[in-house]
């Protein structure tokens, strides 16, 4: 998604960030309250982007997703995803929860079974 459409998905939801990756830096692009505006910040905060460049303007962004705890992922009825140090690989797919819970429980028993629930990270498909 180009700058503009970016920031005003931001406008919308405050909390979403947004990233890019530029002559081999990783730019945040994400609101900043105390300021009250919308920044693009290096991730390692050495600089930032002007955003009334016309170049900046056509820049790529991808959605910066955030994890959320195994509460949320069964409330919201949606394909899931999850991290944890227990999985030997990274899960590339969003999965049916019922799916991703047969394949962990056949993979891992007690107690990393409980462990990649409670303290996995875990994300939900848009």
């Amino acid at each position: 998604m180009k700058t503009l459409d970016a920031m005003k998905e931001i406008y919308k939801n405050t909390s979403k960030e947004f990233e890019c990756k530029h002559i081999g830096k990783i730019y945040i692009l994400k609101y900043h309250e105390l300021l009250n505006e919308i920044k693009a910040n290096a991730k390692d905060e050495t600089c930032n982007l002007e955003l009334n460049n016309l170049d900046v303007l056509k820049f790529d962004w991808k959605e910066v997703k955030k994890p959320v705890d195994f509460m949320a992922v069964v409330k919201s009825r949606k394909k899931v995803k999850v991290e944890h140090e227990l999985l030997e690989e990274e899960q590339e797919e969003y999965l049916s929860l019922d799916i991703l819970m047969f394949n962990l429980s056949n993979m891992h028993y007690e107690p990393d079974f409980t462990d990649i629930i409670l303290n996995g990270k875990w994300y939900i498909e848009d």
